[in-house]
């Protein structure tokens, strides 16, 4: 067994040692979080994998698409529509061919697996989550946006925002993983004077790969409404990420 390996082991049986339950303490929780995080990171580092995303859009009518992701392909085509065909909705199938498209014409340094990994949310240390309380198996933890650059680094929309913005983590007290984050807006708030923002409610939930695989994003649902020069705007979409294949 490599060093590599070993470590990765060790650090996940800490995670594992002391199970958390109700009276667990709530920062230990936090620690253990962080530990199997960084432990499946370090095991299968530099592993790559190809996955499935389905993508849901509600306007006047629920809209579904897919497409997949393969890292063994040659790089322009590692993206590629699963459905609907042509034939099944064109409309929708052009919207998943510009999605496609996309994807392959980005660089070869954008490696859209790795992207789904979880890595930096605990970067900061833990003491910016403070515990709120626990339900269905999950222990809740509220942070501000603006206290962790992981939300708003590179995102001068996201950073503007953050002020009016909450945010809550969950960790599943029976497996001590990060299970979920929401981010929203507790009221109505004014980005600019010239647009009124009514709701922000966005989820994102995470799970391993594969068993011992790396903890990755596997479904996002996200609810943004209010308006901007008179004019209404909402937006209500999904995606869910399954198919998890090593390459």
């Amino acid at each position: 067994m490599s060093n590599r390996a070993f470590a990765a082991v060790i650090l996940l049986f800490l995670c594992v040692a002391a199970p958390a339950n109700a009276e667990t303490n709530d920062r230990l929780l936090l620690e253990q979080a962080r530990a199997d995080i960084e432990a499946r990171n370090l095991a299968h580092d530099g592993t790559r994998f190809g996955y499935t995303i389905q993508n849901t859009s509600h306007g006047d009518e629920v809209s579904v698409f897919s497409i997949q992701f393969d890292p063994s392909l040659d790089h322009g085509q590692q993206w590629a529509v699963v459905s609907p065909s042509a034939a099944e909705d064109s409309a929708l199938y052009e919207q998943a061919v510009q999605r496609v498209t996309w994807g392959n014409n980005l660089g070869p340094e954008v490696m859209a697996d790795q992207a789904l990994i979880v890595r930096k949310i605990f970067a900061e240390g833990i003491d910016h989550f403070n515990f709120l309380h626990e339900e269905n198996e999950r222990a809740i933890y509220q942070f501000k946006i603006e206290d962790l650059a992981f939300f708003s680094e590179g995102n001068e929309q996201v950073a503007k925002m953050s002020k009016f913005l909450t945010g809550e983590l969950s960790i599943n007290t029976t497996t001590s993983r990060l299970q979920s984050i929401r981010i929203y807006a507790r009221k109505p708030f004014k980005p600019v004077v010239v647009a009124k923002v009514k709701t922000v409610d966005i989820q994102i939930e995470f799970a391993p790969a594969w068993d011992d695989g790396p903890l990755v994003q596997v479904g996002t649902q996200q609810h943004i409404a209010g308006s901007a020069m008179f004019r209404k705007f909402t937006e209500k979409s999904g995606q869910i990420f399954s198919d998890f294949k090593r390459k």
